[in-house]
């Protein structure tokens, strides 16, 4: 986590910048803030697209979770990935158990 810290902010892609990690109770958190771009303004996405994004978050992240980070599944109770807008608030937040990659 020291090391992903360290490097942060990191800009992951054209709309996506890693701000920090951090470990509470169990719970490895990475954060990140959503960067306009790509034709989405994403203070102003609406349901429908949010839950698209939503989706392709979800089935990214748990495939990286599922496979890159299985050595971990001992030591965590569980990874989460916040993404915030500029604003701060959380645009979309996905959370996975080991036990949902079996």
């Amino acid at each position: 986590m020291e090391g992903i810290n360290k490097s942060a902010p990191l800009r992951v892609d054209e709309i996506t910048t890693l701000t920090g990690a951090e470990c509470k109770d169990g719970t490895f958190i990475y954060n990140y803030e959503l960067n306009d771009g790509m034709g989405l303004k994403f203070d102003s996405v609406g349901n429908d697209q949010k839950t698209v994004i939503q989706n392709v978050i979800d089935s990214q992240n748990k495939q990286i979770f599922c496979n890159q980070m299985k050595v971990m599944h001992p030591l965590i109770n569980s990874a989460i990935w916040s993404y915030k807008i500029k604003s701060g608030e959380e645009f979309i937040r996905v959370e996975f158990k080991p036990s949902d990659c079996k």
